[in-house]
């Protein structure tokens, strides 16, 4: 899941008028995920103060891919489709509602973490075959190339990566059939990644983002069932805290921070597939439901 401005949205993506008043600066976007046995061929828009979802277009059939928003794009990046792993990019532009291929990375990857940081996205670890990475790259739009950075000290897949203070940090994820608890940063500047203060569980499938100068952990799987707590890491004083858990457990699902509270959409629990999405208010350290349509099996 991403943000992007509404203002863009007002523009060119929203035919049907909206009353002035209950435009917000940002929107969430859902690309893609799961509907029953099959990966999710949507994008969709959630308007926050509407409380109404908007399809935006199809994407390719390809499951286990990740995305990343920069520039007013959203890129779709890696997968698989069940019977080989991709390296291809497509970016969806939101000005125009229209798919190009761009380049490709050194390595296919599926179940892959990816991140923005100063114009750049970054792909980091995921599944090749039979095996787990540890390889990072780094896209750069101005040039439509990818270019190999220094490796991660763990191969990890299904881990959760986010960006704070210069820094891509990465945290959990699956090696072989162990959830991890490791977590460890890169800084741009040296090319360098180091590990950092290690969660108190292993988990995988979890969400991460940056909100109010922290890194989140949000559920997971910790290799007997999925979670609904939450931490947070304070890089300042490299040390995590446990905060107010979710309403409901669930494993890879989207997350994101809109107008200053953090969102939580979809996801996988027992088998079946989370149609709600809840809403974290820092303010009061409590998680609601904002929308529920319940659970699909």
């Amino acid at each position: 899941m991403v943000t992007t401005a509404m203002k863009m949205l007002n523009e060119s993506i929203v035919e049907r008028p909206m009353p002035q008043t209950r435009l917000p600066s940002e929107v969430l976007l859902a690309v893609g995920g799961w509907v029953r046995h099959f990966p999710s061929v949507k994008i969709e828009l959630y308007n926050v103060r509407a409380d109404n979802w908007v399809s935006l277009s199809w994407t390719r059939y390809l499951g286990f891919y990740s995305c990343a928003y920069l520039n007013g794009c959203v890129y779709c990046i890696g997968g698989f489709d069940f019977i080989s792993y991709s390296s291809h990019v497509k970016r969806f532009s939101l000005t125009n509602q229209t798919w190009t291929e761009v380049g490709s990375m050194h390595e296919e990857r599926g179940f892959l973490s990816v991140a923005t940081l100063n114009g750049c996205i970054y792909a980091m670890g995921g599944c090749q075959n039979q095996k787990k990475l540890k390889t990072a790259e780094r896209y750069e739009p101005d040039t439509n190339q990818w270019t190999m950075i220094a490796s991660m000290h763990k191969r990890r897949a299904e881990a959760g990566a986010a960006t704070l203070h210069g820094k891509v940090y990465i945290c959990g994820g699956l090696t072989e059939d162990e959830p991890l608890s490791c977590a460890e940063s890169y800084n741009p500047d040296t090319n360098q990644w180091t590990l950092i203060t290690p969660m108190e569980t292993g988990r995988t499938g979890g969400a991460v983002v940056a909100y109010n100068n922290e890194i989140y952990v949000v559920g997971g799987f910790n290799g007997i069932t999925q979670l609904r707590s939450v931490i947070a890491y304070d890089p300042r004083t490299r040390r995590w805290r446990n905060v107010a858990p979710m309403l409901h457990p669930r494993k890879n699902f989207g997350i994101a921070v809109l107008e200053d509270q953090l969102y939580v959409v979809g996801g996988f629990y027992n088998g079946g597939l989370f149609c709600n999405l809840e809403c974290y208010d820092e303010k009061t350290n409590r998680w609601y439901i904002v929308s529920d349509k319940g659970m699909i099996q």
